[in-house]
């Protein structure tokens, strides 16, 4: 929500922008997510971490690739650790990959989806925090560690989310547009 302040006898204009939704959107979950969010929806976590550790894990997390026609997606607080839910089976596992700076933060995550079949989630050590130390000058290059199959994107799905979200963003450029050129009435008479 933006607050803008436009001077004149009634003082604040308080003016809501709606959010412009993307294909996360078209899911049951929120873009930001913690553990207590899936649990709430009957999630469970078959590693065996408290609810205490997970939260603290998946605080301010953030869903990535979590499409309508992926069987899985991933969870992640910034450089944390990262976690793999399953939708069908409503679980959150935490991937366990070693990298060479020996820190999560150097794993991530690419969906090459945009085959025709054969479409991976793609795991990859960056050693981007390894490299940061090394005195050589000549860094080592990113390392594939897993590759998880996964479906396709499915374009007469994505053609219809990107529909929804210009129809979106035409009617609040309309609502926006109505509610100045009412004050602009209201103040000026023309």
């Amino acid at each position: 929500m933006m607050f803008t302040y436009l001077p004149g006898k009634r003082g604040w204009l308080i003016i809501g922008l709606l959010a412009t939704f993307s294909a996360q959107a078209e899911t049951e979950l929120p873009a930001q997510v913690t553990w207590l969010t899936f649990k709430r929806l009957g999630w469970t976590n078959p590693d065996g971490l408290s609810d205490d550790q997970l939260i603290r894990m998946t605080y301010k997390g953030r869903t990535i690739f979590n499409y309508p026609w992926t069987e899985q997606f991933f969870v992640r607080d910034g450089y944390g650790p990262l976690f793999l839910a399953n939708k069908k089976a409503k679980t959150l596992s935490r991937v366990n990959m070693s990298t060479r700076s020996k820190t999560s933060g150097d794993l991530e995550v690419v969906y090459r989806g945009n085959k025709t079949s054969n479409c991976t989630y793609e795991i990859t050590d960056t050693k981007v925090y390894f490299n940061a130390n090394f005195a050589d000058g000549k860094p080592e290059q990113p390392t594939l560690l897993l590759s998880i199959p996964e479906k396709c994107i499915d374009q007469k799905k994505m053609a219809e989310i990107k529909a929804q979200k210009r129809e979106q963003e035409q009617k609040l450029g309309k609502w926006l547009a109505d509610g100045f050129n009412k004050e602009h009435h209201r103040r000026y008479g023309y």
